[in-house]
């Protein structure tokens, strides 16, 4: 089963990769592809411009002929080995030393001593030395000799051995490369002479030998232009772009699974009994497979020959495949763990980028050497850090020429690694999915997996103890006992949320849950259904423990949540399919039972569009519909009708009941009349606990009136005193039907007009709930709304900017400090990385081991006691061409992780004769090498010589010796920037991605737009938001100049990090104007600083083949790719004028001498240049910033201008009403449009690919004061005429009239997310926005609209229905003078829901509002004139009585028929109803028939009778959809 659940996960996935977009048109998949092929083109790039240019075939050719390159390429060629050559040839006799060298002496006795003995030697008496100058001081007891190197040779002061590079991990050239240059044997041999003779001098020697010093022999190694001149620095653009190759796909994978978890698919899959880590294998597969076709290339790359030049040319292919494909198993199994491990994508974003930094210090420092345990722990734990060890030896290997395959046994080592980490990173996986599910989901305890090897007691038999007995019933399938859930900490945080409540749910049988908002409603359901786990108390269902039997029991459930929970990128079909697939048991599909469920949904035409096309009804409709699927017999459905139209929801209700035989539904709805409706028995929760549960008529007995109420026109004397109950609007209330009768005949005798009230569960719920709504006398309310409506949006342009400015920047700093959290952390973790080689201690030994290599008879090496050195006897070779020979088949390459030492050979043929054999450098090994055994060979005691670099006290001149500027010089010379400033730009860019990422969520979120639509100035936005994010990246830059300036002194530029605040000010508003292409905020965010970052690289790629390609074609394209790059990204313009300003102090070469090659670098030389690039640069910020302002006045400007675009579209006929509304508008004069507060005339949107417009010439007027409803269907153009109304849509014909001055409160129909803004905050913007203080508005908002006790939460925590009230509360600040209501009562319950209409109804009386809804009711009691809206043509339009009267005389009675045989006389059925139509007439006849059909045991007797409602209307239009 888990194969056949991975298949179909597998197949979902596959499908996501097409129909994703990205740039909301190419196919996400492609971007995949997309950045490894830039990497691998970068790749080739730099492997062609090291490659030697062909010389031959184009000297005729003008475009193709090739110049002369500065930088000539050596082909890649093997290199011969070469053999030792004599250094030091010296015998130990008495001499004087040579003339050539000064030997400065500090004693005058012994300078007066040996001038005598040697007179042609050049003796200085002095206590001062000179470079190339001998010291001999003897201001101590023994003498001191020492050496000055030359300015020319600071070389022959450096004490690395070369074949062991102790202090570089990254051995990248070949030793013998080294092992034969800097060699001056003269050099060596004057100044070893000249300090042999000083010493003999000191020191007569008493027996006379020989020391032969040899140069260690030259292997033959492969020569490579690539890591000829730079490598360190070439082989680290290497690895990145070889990480680049993969990168994407690590970032994607965790962060789709991460926004999966967030949208709950997580925990629909665990609902459907699927494992969740089944997806992540399933997305594992699929990125699987797209990634290797990307290795499939850079496996190509690395073995194509590009001008005869091949990356890994000597490293056969059957290494490359197995370590690229572990380590792609190995990176993509690490995102595996990330998007399990974490719930935010920001938090593993910023802790992977961190993690991968840490991998690349530690695989490619050269002050880091890992011991080898910490290294293959390393390559578990770190899939960045294994493949760049890895590419280390493949480098030595192919340098090599694939000899010494020695090295491979590395390579399977981390082989090995990287499948064990592999593994661990699954397990870990599978942990941290039981013990941290996320938002849904029942968590284990950490140490569950110990639970099966203890003893414990079950869950079950600990709770039977305390468990309330139930009454065991055949029929009851789901038993709740005492099940109790809290939220928060322990204390005063803890909230309960559900209160040990106890009930039976029984088969063929629909419940109701109803409840006010926070009551526990969903809370309960998601504990039914296994997604949350309770604090205490079972739930039982088909008498089996849940907690026990999970993955059982979910099988049977089917789940609709409160917020639709869809696979985005499946179709219709495709998603109602996947359900039946796993759930049916043997694996297939009832195609039937789909056909039905989309034809019940009316869905049919839809069946092939992809989820998140659909409309917010038809996403419902859909997952209500995936609940069905199947055999699933619990069906849990949470607020199904939200979203839905009048019609739609009684073709639910028919289905349900028709469908409710064996299957047990509990639904919850704030639509009481839905309830009632449908629900056989209602549980009604208040606080958590079970106010009240029954049948619908038992409630009505028990918590309302008995007996029916009128209200009539006048009181007759007649009616029993005892009847009235409100004298003042003439209710009655009639306590039996048979005198309800009587009065009915006498009132329409007298002709006295009355109409019917029933008890509704409306009237139960608001008694009940009564105790939790808040009391305050009309007052009071009446003081708090006239306050609220009021206080109007500053008119002072000055107050109110000042507001705004104010509003923008907290909300900016507010969203800073919640989001950006981990920054600090970040920081602190780079400071310990920039401190590490300073004040951490290495991994290296202090000091590096000595190794001798001793060739020589055995009696020989015991008679001079040679075992007190680190020797290594070999056998004795008698010549020294047999020694060498030894000597080469060493293997240069020592193991990166074991012990370094540095390898001295000697060979001893006599005990007169040594032979010494040093590798460069050559003179620093001599004197503590060699002389140091000779010294033991020939029994005497030799003062050491030392070696002083020029700075005095230095025996070893380091890069800190050599000034910032000498060592940037020709970086500058050939017009680009040093590595070390390369990199301080990516640091820098690192604070962009979080500007970007909170631009991108603005967008996404709806906030932009709203805030906008709010009278938010864009200027002052865009102006506040690039100042507050400038200095963010100030204070950044300071913090990386602070480290810079105190850790990396020696390199530290002042000129430049003056300079890098240009990248900021330019950068920043062409971010903002690139974040409206994208929707996800951390992957968009990084997206964006790759493709800045791309185009710095392409640019620097121009320096590279200006130096080491000679073709004219390819620098007239470099010079086109160069003014595109610049004139385009202002990241380039910024760089290339950072270099300009800095060149003429840091180029010392004349312009002249660059000039003398041709037309090298022509396109970097031509006057004001610094002028130009300024002028760029000024250009670039306003044309972007203008750019910026111009899309936010185009969106607000839209519902003031007019639209004059023609178009063919037949407009469907409504009635005269709707026909007289277009002609009365068409005619209407100016003066008379600005007396209404809006004017819609023809208003048509068609959307790009449709066959129907969306909204077809809508015309209509709503005056000042009015209330205006816009009602429809569910995909009959409502939100989009809003859109349209506010600017976030254009019109594709028609115009829309609305006064400039006209303020706009604007409720969506989706709720805005409010990024990491709590609700307090949220209110306080909003009332900046408007110029207010929001002090002033504050607490009347929390209190009238029950909002305070969630002050302090976030807007993106809370339920739907306080988001609803909060969004409303929001449009209502600044008292608007027109109204956009959006179904403002979505899942709000009725208690605030008539609480809310209270507030409406006494805004001010020239406030217009739009009013949209699916609650007919509402509508009724509030609008006083509509529309009806049919697939985006106006059917109807006028006021509420006008419709009654044109299209509704008719009685509806609803009622139960006790036979379904019965046929009600004079009654006409209604069709997927219990309802009849009664033509209007005599009402006492109406109840004279029922009452005579209850006596006769043919209907119940809880019918009910009403006038035609606005709703019956409603659906009197539905055939003609």
């Amino acid at each position: 089963m888990s194969f056949y659940h991975l298949r179909l996960l597998i197949q979902k996935s596959a499908r996501y990769a097409w129909r994703r977009r990205i740039f909301r048109c190419y196919p996400k998949i492609v971007f995949e592809l997309f950045v490894p092929i830039i990497c691998i083109l970068l790749l080739c790039l730099l492997r062609w411009m090291y490659s030697p240019s062909s010389q031959s075939g184009f000297q005729n050719d003008s475009l193709n002929s090739t110049a002369s390159p500065r930088i000539q390429i050596s082909p890649t060629s093997i290199i011969s080995p070469q053999d030792s050559f004599q250094i030091l040839n010296y015998t130990s006799v008495y001499r004087c030393p040579s003339s050539n060298i000064a030997v400065v002496i500090t004693s005058e006795q012994l300078f007066k001593r040996f001038t005598r003995l040697c007179p042609r030697s050049h003796f200085i008496l002095s206590s001062r030395q000179s470079d190339g100058q001998i010291l001999l001081n003897t201001s101590v007891d023994m003498h001191q000799i020492s050496y000055r190197c030359l300015y020319n040779n600071p070389h022959w002061c450096w004490k690395i051995n070369l074949l062991a590079k102790e202090s570089d991990t990254v051995q990248i050239q070949h030793p013998s490369a080294s092992l034969c240059s800097h060699l001056d044997t003269q050099g060596y041999s004057l100044v070893l002479k000249a300090y042999l003779s000083l010493e003999s001098l000191l020191n007569i020697p008493s027996n006379k030998q020989q020391l032969l010093v040899y140069t260690w022999p030259c292997s033959s190694y492969v020569s490579d232009a690539l890591f000829s001149h730079f490598p360190r620095f070439t082989f680290i653009i290497i690895l990145i772009l070889v990480d680049g190759c993969i990168m994407f796909s690590f970032n994607f994978l965790f962060q789709e699974l991460i926004e999966e978890k967030r949208q709950g698919i997580t925990e629909l899959l665990r609902l459907l009994s699927v494992r969740p880590l089944l997806n992540s294998l399933a997305w594992f597969l699929r990125v699987l497979i797209i990634q290797l076709l990307t290795n499939a290339i850079l496996i190509f790359t690395l073995k194509i020959s590009f001008d005869g030049a091949i990356y890994l040319a000597y490293v056969t292919i059957w290494l490359i495949i197995p370590t690229i494909l572990l380590w792609t198993i190995h990176v993509l199994s690490r995102s595996i763990l990330v998007a399990h491990v974490f719930n935010s994508v920001l938090k593993a974003s910023l802790w992977s980028w961190f993690i991968y930094f840490i991998s690349f210090w530690l695989a490619v420092s050269s002050s880091v050497q890992l011991p080898l345990i910490i290294h293959l722990i390393a390559s578990i734990w770190l899939p960045f850090y294994s493949i760049k060890r890895i590419f280390v030896v493949f480098i030595q290997v192919n340098t090599n020429a694939g000899r010494h395959t020695d090295l491979l046994h590395e390579i399977i080592y981390i082989w090995i690694c990287m499948i064990f980490g592999t593994l661990l990173f699954w397990l870990l996986a599978f942990y941290f999915e039981r013990i941290r599910p996320g938002k849904y989901g029942i968590a284990r305890s950490w140490s569950w997996p110990l639970d099966y090897i203890r003893k414990k007691q079950s869950r079950r038999e600990s709770t039977d103890l305390t468990m309330v007995e139930m009454p065991s019933k055949q029929q009851t399938t789901v038993r709740i006992n005492n099940l109790t859930k809290s939220y928060g900490r322990y204390g005063t945080e803890r909230q309960v949320a559900v209160d040990h409540i106890s009930f039976t749910l029984e088969n063929s049988t629909i419940y109701g849950l109803i409840g006010h908002n926070g009551a526990g409603k969903t809370t309960t359901m998601e504990m039914i259904c296994g997604l949350l786990s309770c604090d205490c108390g079972t739930v039982e269902i088909h008498n089996k423990n849940l907690s026990e039997n999970l993955h059982e029991l979910q099988a049977c459930i089917g789940y609709c949540p409160q917020q639709d929970m869809l696979f985005s990128h499946l179709t219709v079909r495709e998603q109602l399919e996947f359900y039946a697939r796993i759930r049916s048991k043997g694996n297939t599909v009832d195609n039937n039972q789909i056909e039905a469920l989309l034809g019940m949904m009316s869905m049919n035409e839809h069946d092939q569009k992809l989820c998140h096309t659909l409309s917010g009804g038809m996403q419902r409709k859909l997952s209500i519909a995936c609940a069905f699927v199947g055999q699933a017999n619990i069906i849990v459905l949470d607020e199904p009708s939200a979203s839905l139209d009048p019609a739609a929801r009684r073709m639910l209700w028919t289905w349900l009941r028709e469908h409710k035989t064996n299957r047990t539904l509990l639904i919850s709805s704030h639509l009481l009349d839905e309830v009632e409706e449908l629900c056989d028995s209602v549980i009604i929760l208040d606080a958590g606990k079970i106010q009240a549960q029954g049948t619908i008529l038992e409630l009505k007995q028990q918590y309302g009136p008995s007996g029916d109420r009128l209200h009539l026109d006048q009181l007759p004397n007649y009616i029993p005193n005892e009847w009235i109950i409100d004298e003042n609007n003439q209710y009655v209330h009639i306590p039996d039907r048979q005198q309800l009768i009587t009065l009915l005949k006498r009132l329409e005798k007298d002709n006295i007009h009355y109409s019917l009230m029933n008890t509704t569960l409306d009237d139960v719920f608001l008694r009940l709930a009564s105790s939790e709504s808040p009391t305050q006398d009309e007052g009071n309310l009446k003081s708090q709304i006239d306050i609220l409506f009021t206080t109007r949006t500053n008119s002072r342009i000055t107050d109110l900017w000042l507001q705004q400015v104010l509003g923008v920047f907290i909300r900016r700093s507010q969203i800073f400090l919640r989001r950006a959290r981990l920054l600090p952390i970040v920081l602190i973790l780079y400071l310990l990385y920039a401190l590490a080689p300073i004040y951490l201690p290495s991994f290296n030994s202090s000091t590096q081991e000595l190794s001798y290599i001793i060739s020589s008879p055995l009696e020989h090496i015991n008679a001079m006691n040679l075992r007190q050195f680190p020797v290594k006897t070999v056998p004795f070779y008698s010549t020294s061409k047999q020694f060498q020979e030894y000597l080469q088949s060493i293997s240069p390459w020592q193991s990166n992780h074991g012990h370094r030492k540095r390898l001295i050979a000697v060979r001893i043929n006599s005990f007169q004769q040594m032979e010494c054999y040093v590798p460069p450098p050559a003179l620093s090994n001599i004197i503590s090498s060699c002389l140091s055994i000779f010294s033991v060979f020939s029994n005497r005691s030799i003062s050491p010589l030392q070696l002083i670099g020029r700075e005095r006290g230095s025996s070893l001149p380091t890069s800190s010796d050599m000034s910032s500027a000498q060592y940037d010089s020709p970086f500058f010379c050939f017009y680009t920037l040093p590595p070390s400033m390369h990199l301080s730009i990516f640091l820098l860019s690192l604070i962009l991605i979080v500007c970007a990422a909170f631009i991108i969520h603005d967008y996404a979120s709806g906030l932009h737009s709203y805030s906008l639509i709010h009278n938010l100035r864009s200027p002052i936005n865009w102006l506040i938001i690039f100042l507050s994010d400038l200095l963010l990246c100030l204070i950044w830059l300071l913090i990386l100049i602070l480290i810079a300036r105190f850790v990396h002194s020696s390199t530290f530029n002042g000129r430049f990090f003056a300079l890098t605040p240009l990248f900021f000010i330019v950068n920043l508003p062409f971010i903002y104007l690139l974040a409206k292409f994208f929707k996800a905020p951390v992957l968009g965010a990084t997206v964006i600083i790759f493709i800045l970052q791309l185009a710095l690289v392409l640019n620097a790629f121009k320096t590279f083949i200006e130096l080491f390609r000679g073709y004219p074609l390819l620098s007239l394209i470099v010079h086109i790719v160069r003014w595109s790059l610049l004139l385009l990204f202002p990241n380039v313009n910024v760089f290339i004028l950072i270099v300009a300003v800095l060149r003429k102090s840091y180029c010392q070469i004349d312009e002249s001498i660059l000039g003398q090659g041709g037309d090298d670098f022509s396109h970097e030389r031509y006057p004001y240049k610094i002028l130009i690039h300024t002028l760029i640069f000024v250009s670039q910020f306003v044309i972007y910033f203008f750019l910026l302002i111009m899309v936010d006045l185009g969106k607000v400007q839209i519902s003031m201008c007019e639209r004059k675009i023609k178009i063919k579209v037949r407009s469907e006929a409504g009635d005269d009403d709707v026909l007289e509304e277009k002609t009365r508008i068409k005619s209407m004069s100016s003066a008379n449009r600005r007396k209404q507060a809006l004017v819609l005339d023809s208003l048509t949107k068609l959307y790009r690919e449709a066959i129907h417009p969306a909204v077809n010439q809508l015309s209509f007027a709503v005056p000042r004061g009015q209330c205006f409803g816009l009602l429809g269907f569910n995909g009959s153009g409502k939100t989009t005429t809003f859109r349209m109304l506010v600017g976030e849509l254009h019109s594709t014909d028609g115009r829309i009239y609305r006064n400039r001055h006209e303020l706009i409160g604007y409720c969506p129909q989706n709720d805005i997310a409010f990024p990491a803004l709590t609700v307090a905050q949220t209110i306080d913007y909003i009332c900046r926005i408007h110029g207010i203080e929001p002090s002033v508005l504050n607490n009347i908002i929390l209190s009238q609209f029950q909002l305070g006790k969630y002050r302090h939460r976030l807007v993106s925590n809370l339920s739907g229905g306080t988001q609803r009230r909060l969004h409303l509360a929001l449009c209502l600040i600044g008292s608007p003078t027109l109204l956009l209501l959006d179904e403002p009562t979505a899942k709000v319950d009725p208690v605030l829901r008539s609480h809310i209409r209270l507030i409406l109804q006494h805004r001010p009386i020239n406030t217009a509002i739009i009013f949209a809804s699916h609650s007919m009711l509402e509508c009724e009691q509030l609008c006083e004139r509509l529309t009806i809206l049919v697939r985006g043509n106006a059917r109807c339009l006028g006021s509420i009585d006008r419709l009654k009267t044109k299209y509704g005389a008719n009685y509806r009675v609803r009622l139960t028929l006790l036979e379904s045989s019965v046929q009600v006389p004079s009654l006409i059925s209604v069709e997927n109803s219990n309802e009849y139509v009664y033509p209007k007439g005599s009402l006492a006849e109406l109840f004279t028939l029922l009452e005579g059909l209850v006596e006769q045991h043919q209907i119940a007797a809880n019918y009910t009778v009403q006038l035609t409602s606005l709703e019956h209307i409603f659906l009197t239009f539905q055939h003609s959809m």
